[in-house]
């Protein structure tokens, strides 16, 4: 069985290997991943740690992206917990929220395949960017 951080790079890998859909299933995996690593980080202290505050940003952004879409992706009920709350975990988890971060935001400036396209979604997924830039603050 995978570990999350193997899962976290394979979705990092994923993104460095194709120009993928803003909108498609390995974008939304992707945020959904970064989404479930904000609520189950096993944490030495909620208090000013920045999880809280990255989980509501990556909602947000997850909220955002998916108001127009047909349909939700869930991640399998198997995925695995983040793990302990450690550098490690947080310079995987920025590097995929970075990751994410810098595909919305050349999506968003008409970069990419059919994206210039979409001129209705671009907003969207400045928007996505933006929210996402704010949860990578978060875990600094």
């Amino acid at each position: 069985m995978l570990t999350f951080s193997d899962l976290l790079g394979q979705t990092v890998a994923t993104f460095d290997a194709d120009g993928t859909d803003p909108d498609g299933p390995v974008a939304r995996r992707g945020l959904l991943l970064a989404a479930h690593a904000g609520l189950t980080v096993h944490r030495c202290s909620p208090m000013n740690d920045g999880w809280g505050l990255y989980a509501v940003a990556i909602d947000e952004a997850i909220a955002v992206l998916h108001a127009d879409l047909p349909n939700d992706l869930v991640l399998d009920a198997d995925t695995p917990e983040a793990g302990e709350d450690e550098p490690g975990l947080r310079h995987q988890v920025r590097t995929l929220v970075e990751c994410l971060a810098q595909h919305y935001a050349e999506a968003a400036a008409g970069y990419g395949p059919d994206n210039g396209d979409k001129p209705w979604r671009r907003q969207v997924w400045a928007k996505v960017a933006h929210r996402l830039d704010d949860a990578v603050s978060q875990l600094t």
